[in-house]
């Protein structure tokens, strides 16, 4: 079973704290050489995570409502706890060398802790 994989590196600061993945990840899996198997991503950061936002219709905001979700919700909660409780990874099947999302499917960092800075992705390739 190979593995490969990548690391990605991104800046993030208070006006833009939801990074789209997709098209990173998308290209860590093309380049893999491997046909089918699984996409692992991990944020390498306590005040982020990962997950699969839906980005079509009116849900196609650039991922604003679940930022406003977290600020009605507990603006005053730690950054680390949102991280905790969101979590640190997604994994993402893929066959052909391509992702295997639903239509309007995106994987996105949640930078809760507003500061710029650099954040890293490692992208894990099993196949």
């Amino acid at each position: 079973m190979p593995v490969t994989g990548g690391l990605l590196r991104l800046e993030t600061g208070p006006d833009r704290r939801l990074v789209d993945l997709t098209d990173a990840i998308a290209s860590v899996v093309r380049t893999s050489g491997v046909d089918r198997g699984l996409a692992v991503a991990f944020v390498r950061d306590a005040t982020s995570a990962i997950t699969t936002y839906g980005a079509r219709g009116a849900a196609a905001d650039g991922g604003e409502d679940v930022l406003a979700l977290v600020e009605h919700v507990g603006a005053d909660a730690d950054p680390a706890a949102w991280a905790a409780l969101i979590g640190a990874s997604e994994t993402i099947p893929f066959g052909d060398r391509a992702l295997l999302l639903g239509e309007g499917q995106r994987v996105v960092l949640v930078a809760f802790d507003p500061a710029p800075r650099e954040r890293d992705v490692a992208v894990q390739i099993v196949g």
